[in-house]
């Protein structure tokens, strides 16, 4: 199977000019190895790694370990979001996520990345349901213009999981 790479690129830092150098790095390995590259642009970086038929079978810790790490992304590293088109504007996501450095239920910015990078892809519109590893399917509206992404929207079921109480020494 093919594994192809899309991306986030703004926590690159440096500007513009370094983002699209490095997207463009990116696209030129992919086409040395007969991978495909994408990417677009959120807020956050997120490499999506795009594996078929099925997103649920990848394996997730090891594959998501190796992007996280990857020099390309720099001394941070990134999250990794591994995506299965479902059907028209319907996708699966599953989540690598730096920090915690395993699996999670689910990646608010991760969902939103591959649900405007899909659009771009296979032509989705507003708005895109998203199944996630948690079994919540969540959905992104977003508008288009131009090429341009706004007004993002990430909408699901929300629960109330824990109260704390923390004690500060004046």
């Amino acid at each position: 199977m093919a594994l192809a790479l899309m991306w986030l690129v703004d926590a690159y830092g440096g500007g513009d000019e370094v983002i699209k150098q490095r997207a463009n790095e990116l696209r030129a390995k992919a086409r040395e190895s007969g991978q495909s590259a994408r990417g677009a642009s959120l807020g956050r970086q997120h490499p999506m790694a795009k594996r078929n038929p099925e997103a649920w079978a990848v394996r997730v810790r090891e594959l998501g370990a190796e992007i996280r790490r990857h020099p390309h992304f720099g001394p941070k590293g990134t999250n990794v979001n591994f995506v299965q088109v479902l059907g028209p504007n319907q996708i699966r996501v599953r989540t690598f996520e730096r920090g915690v450095e395993d699996e999670t239920l689910a990646c608010g910015t991760g969902v939103s990345a591959s649900a405007l990078i899909s659009c771009r892809v296979h032509g989705f519109t507003s708005p895109v349901r998203v199944q996630v590893r948690g079994g919540d399917v969540l959905e992104v509206g977003f508008h288009e213009a131009g090429g341009e992404f706004s007004d993002v929207r990430l909408t699901g079921p929300a629960e109330f999981s824990f109260t704390g109480r923390v004690e500060l020494q004046p």
